[in-house]
């Protein structure tokens, strides 16, 4: 193995960074709460409907900054990662019906926590910013005010 590692140095970077990378994004899609959400709500037909790329969002306690592909159509909320991240992230599309949001602030940044009926204990936090172009392009989903 040794002299297989000396005759060729390049082989172990393009070997494990391809292992490292799969291991790490599998670990966040089930730390974060994508892999449960993909339990109820894979969906892998072309989206239909005002799509946003580029967008960020908090999964559970994971950031997806910049890399998640947001589309807002008479079905429901999709979501869907850029390819380096697919793995274990299949697209969500969620039924607006299950859609519950939730308006908030931290550090003077305003926010909505979506909530989902087949899995409650995830939360997906999204810019008010983003909340507030799917709202103006006439999608809903039901909105709790907090006290």
């Amino acid at each position: 193995m040794t002299q297989l590692i000396d005759a060729y140095p390049w082989l172990v970077p393009v070997v494990l960074f391809p292992l490292l990378w799969t291991a790490i994004v599998f670990g966040l899609a089930h730390a974060g709460g994508w892999a449960r959400l993909a339990r109820e709500y894979r969906h892998w037909d072309p989206p239909e409907g005002d799509r946003w790329v580029g967008q960020s969002a908090a999964i559970g306690w994971v950031g997806y900054n910049h890399c998640l592909i947001v589309v807002a159509g008479s079905r429901g909320l999709r979501f869907s990662v850029f390819f380096p991240f697919r793995v274990e992230h299949p697209p969500l599309l969620i039924p607006w019906n299950e859609i519950t949001a939730t308006p908030g602030k931290r550090l003077f940044i305003e926010h909505v926590d979506l909530r989902f009926r087949r899995a409650p204990e995830i939360r997906v936090r999204i810019s008010q910013r983003l909340a507030s172009a799917m709202y103006a392009d006439g999608y809903r989903w039901t909105t709790v005010e907090t006290p």
